[in-house]
């Protein structure tokens, strides 16, 4: 029986350039919704690490990278409530990283960026 394949990628192996531009492509076409995620909250982050007995860095200066960031639902309001953190946002779709750079633009905020991924 063959592996299963993802994007006419073997699981487990690398996925062709072709494969990751179709599947941006596919993102940019129907965007997904950004929105805030509880469980992510800086704060929450620093107690979980706390109880397994880590020392995360004080919530105000976190560095925060978000994978899957879409228009940065997520980590924008993160910016705008840490403003001495940095946040870093990663996606596939060129549109939700243009939606996020505009939202950020009007918002003023220098803490948050947001990049394509290649």
């Amino acid at each position: 029986m063959d592996a299963p394949c993802v994007r006419g990628a073997v699981a487990g192996g690398a996925a062709s350039s072709d494969d990751r531009a179709q599947s941006a492509a596919d993102y940019s076409l129907l965007p997904y919704p950004a929105m805030p995620v509880t469980l992510s909250q800086p704060q929450h982050l620093a107690a979980l690490a706390t109880l397994f007995g880590l020392d995360p860095p004080d919530v105000d200066r976190a560095s925060v990278l978000e994978l899957g960031c879409a228009s940065g639902g997520n980590i924008i309001p993160l910016a705008a409530r840490f403003p001495r953190a940095s946040f870093r946002g990663i996606d596939l779709s060129q549109r939700h990283i243009d939606e996020g750079h505009k939202r950020i633009a009007e918002l003023a905020l220098r803490t948050s960026a947001s990049s394509r991924a290649t």
